[in-house]
């Protein structure tokens, strides 16, 4: 599940797998890197990781 990457300082996850942490979908979470919510990193042509700490505070604001 989390996976820890140099890009950032803690684990990080994939949208799929930020999504499911956050019970929202997919879709939701690409809007909320689009529209600035969320600080995400784009590994490669496809691969977009989420910093566990971004997402988890994101949440958090969001309650």
């Amino acid at each position: 599940m989390a996976k820890h990457s140099s890009i950032f300082d803690g684990p990080t996850f994939t949208v799929a797998e930020a999504a499911t942490m956050a019970h929202v979908t997919e879709r939701t979470l690409r809007r909320w890197i689009a529209d600035g919510l969320l600080s995400a990193k784009r590994i490669g042509p496809r691969r977009i990781v989420i910093e566990r700490s971004e997402l988890e505070a994101l949440v958090r604001g969001a309650a």
